[in-house]
């Protein structure tokens, strides 16, 4: 109907995303006023489905999940939740700052569907740790985001939980004068804190 306004709307297969309107419009759905006869194509591109994950799901949220057009840059961001921090895209958690990609956004060019996998911990008084699946439940420390001027003292205790592991990578880049583990330490990883500043409160704890 003339002067009347239309709405059409154009519908993706499956791997195939809307790019436009042959009138150049990417609105859709697509409202006009119609004046004429008139016709429209709406133009289709390849597309893949990037997905995302975010582990463990109480650590923080992920954008930018969907489909996109075959070689067009997706942008993911991850949101760590009050008291966690966003580790790595796709790496491990301890050592996590020399695996995956630390990238925040992540963009990248896509060319097929993929899943990305966002990794959170959770941080106590500057330190970012891991609970350990033990009986009773044990911390493991796996990094450290606070000042580095001074003694850094790793707590005996997080959260009730005892801290019994200093993991792989958690502070080898620290160069204080002295990172103190407690006697509820018993296990530090060779490659955890540099010998020269490593201070040790109890003959228990063992370099593994």
């Amino acid at each position: 109907l003339v002067d009347s306004t239309h709405q059409i709307t154009a519908v993706a297969s499956n791997h195939w995303i809307f790019v436009r309107w042959s009138d150049g419009t990417t609105d859709n759905p697509y409202a006009f006023l119609v004046e004429s006869n008139r016709t429209l194509t709406a133009e289709f591109q390849t597309a893949a489905t990037v997905t995302t994950v975010a582990l463990p799901p109480r650590g923080g949220t992920t954008t930018g999940a969907g489909p996109y057009a075959i070689g067009s840059a997706a942008t993911l961001t991850a949101t760590a939740t009050n008291g966690w921090l966003f580790l790595n895209w796709d790496g491990t958690v301890t050592n996590y700052t020399q695996t995956g990609n630390r990238n925040n956004p992540l963009v990248f060019p896509v060319a097929t569907d993929v899943t990305h996998r966002a990794n959170f911990a959770p941080v106590a008084n500057d330190f970012v740790y891991n609970v350990l699946n033990t009986v009773p439940p044990q911390v493991e420390i796996i990094g450290y985001v606070g000042p580095t001027n001074g003694t850094i003292t790793i707590p005996s205790t997080i959260a009730g939980m005892p801290v019994t592991s200093i993991a792989s990578g958690a502070l080898w880049w620290i160069t204080s004068p002295k990172v103190h583990v407690p006697g509820s330490v018993t296990n530090i990883a060779s490659s955890s804190i540099a010998a020269e500043i490593l201070e040790i409160a109890a003959a228990t704890a063992a370099l593994v």
